[in-house]
């Protein structure tokens, strides 16, 4: 946690820099480019590391850097273990629950979503239920694997962009929409995030941030 408090301190007091200015005769460290500007930034694939403040680390296989955190790419989700997983076929698809029809025998049950919902299945125990990056809700009558906020690690400037998801906090720093309101007792948060109090950096609300982002 300390480490982690460290790194927002230090994000914090480098809000707008790119990457460090060089001397022309110098190179860039490892997962780092060099810009016409004579500056080091992180490679496409790379993010500032979390535990060295300053470097680069390349994301993990089935991973695109996204405003500073590795995301996972099109038709994979985060797992309960931070590494990407394919999606199954028929997961999360789009259903009516009125009149649910899920093709995938094993995601059979539509979760309402407000006029719409998505296919999954219900009557989980634990993370290890719930495939594809979803999580397991037991906060109601029946467990439900759920899936993953949407809006949820779209990179933002305003809170604007994140308004009409389920993402509603544009975090500072980090730029991208994350959930708020999350509960700190309750396991709450999607696979590979974890509720946080933010009070002591000025946040009203607990939000749910990328692991090791907690401070």
């Amino acid at each position: 946690m300390k480490a982690a408090a460290a790194r927002w301190a230090a994000l914090a007091g480098f809000v707008g820099l790119a990457g460090c200015l060089l001397e022309t005769d110098r190179q860039c460290g490892p997962n780092m480019i060099l810009t016409a500007e004579n500056v080091c930034v992180c490679e496409p694939d790379a993010i500032l590391a979390s535990d060295a403040f300053g470097l680069c680390e390349k994301c993990g296989p089935n991973q695109v850097a996204q405003a500073g955190v590795c995301a996972c790419v099109e038709g994979y989700a985060l797992a309960s273990e931070g590494t990407c997983m394919l999606r199954p076929e028929g997961l999360g698809n789009a259903c009516d629950p009125a009149a649910p029809a899920c093709p995938n025998a094993s995601f059979p049950f539509c979760q309402p979503t407000g006029a719409a919902g998505y296919c999954t299945k219900a009557g989980c125990a634990g993370p290890a239920d719930c495939p594809g990056g979803f999580a397991c809700d037991t906060t109601g009558a029946t467990s439900v694997c759920k899936r993953p906020p949407t809006g949820q690690g779209v990179p933002c400037t305003t809170s604007d962009v994140c308004e009409a998801t389920e993402a509603t906090f544009c975090a500072p720093i980090l730029n991208q929409c994350l959930v708020e309101n999350c509960s700190l007792t309750t396991s709450t948060c999607s696979p590979g995030y974890l509720c946080c109090d933010l009070t002591q950096l000025g946040a009203a609300k607990n939000v749910c941030l990328p692991l090791e982002a907690c401070p």
